[in-house]
This record gives C-alpha cells, sequence and structure tokens, in this order.
C-alpha cells in the first residue's frame, strides 16, 4: 500500500527532525549535557566484595583483578564459616584501614563444581582464607579455635591484621 502525500510529509519531518536532534546532541555544545561517569561510585566501599562462586566458571573473571583476592572457603549453612564470613565482610568492607586495598569472595566449598579449587588451593580445612596474588597463592588464614569449637567467637583482631598484612597500599 503506497503513502499518502500527507503520510510522506510527516515521514520526512520526523526523519528531518531526528537528525537535527542528533547533530545538535553530537556537537561541541548540546543542548543536554550527559552526566560524567565516575568510576568507582561513591555510594560503594573501595573494597569489593563478589558474589559467592557456586562453580569454577564463575571465579576465572575474579582471578585476574587487581591483587590481592581473599579466597573465602566455606560451607553453606556451616555455623563456622557463618562466623567467619560476617567477620572477613565487616573487614573487608568497613574496618580495613582507609589506605589499604582487597577484595573478597566466598567460594561455596560443598557445590560440586568447586571440589577442584580446593585441590587448586591447598584447601584441608573449612573455613579458610587463601589470599591471591598476581594470581598466586601467597598465604592462608585458619582459625583453629573456631574450627575446633564452632560456638566461639571469631579472633577477630587476628584475622584483621592478617587481612591488612595482605592488602595493598593505594
Amino acid at each position: 500500500m503506497p503513502l499518502t502525500e500527507r503520510q510522506k510529509w510527516i515521514l520526512g519531518g520526523t526523519l528531518a527532525a531526528g537528525a537535527l536532534a542528533v547533530l545538535i546532541q553530537s556537537s561541541k555544545n548540546p543542548l543536554v549535557k550527559p552526566k560524567p561517569v565516575v568510576w568507582q561510585p561513591q555510594s560503594t566501599p573501595k573494597n569489593r566484595i563478589f558474589l559467592a562462586v557456586r562453580d569454577r566458571s564463575e571465579l576465572q573473571p575474579l582471578i585476574p583483578l587487581r591483587p590481592p583476592l581473599l579466597l573465602n572457603f566455606v560451607f553453606r549453612g556451616d555455623t563456622a564459616s557463618n562466623k567467619q564470613t560476617g567477620a572477613l565482610q565487616r573487614i573487608v568492607g568497613y574496618d580495613i584501614d582507609d589506605d589499604k586495598l582487597v577484595n573478597m569472595v566466598d567460594i561455596e566449598s560443598d557445590e560440586p563444581g568447586n571440589k577442584g579449587l580446593l585441590l587448586d588451593y591447598q584447601v584441608t580445612k573449612i573455613p579458610s582464607i587463601v589470599c591471591l596474588r598476581n594470581q598466586i597463592a601467597q598465604s592462608t588464614y585458619v582459625d583453629e579455635q573456631l574450627l575446633n569449637n564452632p560456638e566461639s567467637d571469631v579472633d577477630y583482631e587476628k584475622l584483621k591484621k592478617w587481612v591488612e598484612s595482605h592488602a595493598i597500599d593505594k
């Protein structure tokens, strides 16, 4: 069905107005200035806490990130794992010195896709934290008191010192 004369004029006017809008916005002095993108968003903490890893393939994009990366090996629902994870997230997110940088991710060790990670990073006790720097395991943190008695509290100051000793300066 061919266009009527009126439809042709409407289509032509719409295309001309669109082209004019694109020309004005792409000029050096656009009418509506875009808001600048700020990275890293100021509303987030400076350190990153990533979502839990349930399969080895989910960890691969995180390993090359700026060092260090703390791998928190846990069992879901385990009392000791929950206590250590809560303390570690509080340290990484809020309590670490302002001039220190570190990232963390939970590795759900009871998932079938993560069994190989336990072997790769030589984790023999859960919960454990492995510090990766330049994609190489540098150190492992295990709270033996928490392992022996899951109802005890995390040695918060010891864990904080360990995290700060492995964090990099800004």
